[in-house]
């Protein structure tokens, strides 16, 4: 059984099809190249199909790749808006959120919501 927790897997899979060169898409989630393309592949032994077409010099996406990216895209936007509205509603949602987001390896958020936060009183 795999340890990395599947939204991470599908964060490597995102940043790969945006940049289309493994190497840069890990140098920006901060990790190995060799690494995000083991998780890529196990990722796509596990779901049945390739997301991506590898030569030595190319990288492009399948089409099932395509429509995979648009739908990860879609879902994780929603989730974004999911913590976005947490954040702007509990105070404690805010703490836990804000400090999802601060990790460094999600999704950039609006000054907004920063201007918003209020750590909780323990």
């Amino acid at each position: 059984m795999d340890s990395l927790p599947p939204l991470r897997k599908l964060q490597y899979v995102l940043a790969v099809a945006r940049d289309l060169h493994f190497r840069k898409a890990a140098e920006k989630l901060h990790v190995s190249q060799p690494a995000i393309s083991r998780q890529i592949r196990e990722y796509e032994e596990d779901a049945g199909f390739e997301i991506f077409h590898r030569d030595h010099h190319f990288v492009s996406l399948t089409k099932a790749g395509r429509a995979f990216v648009s739908d990860i895209e879609e879902i994780l936007g929603r989730m974004e808006g999911d913590f976005t509205a947490a954040i702007l509603l509990s105070p404690l949602c805010r703490f836990a959120a804000l400090r999802w987001i601060c990790s460094g390896r999600n999704f950039a958020i609006s000054p907004c919501v920063f201007a918003s936060f209020q750590p909780p009183n323990f």
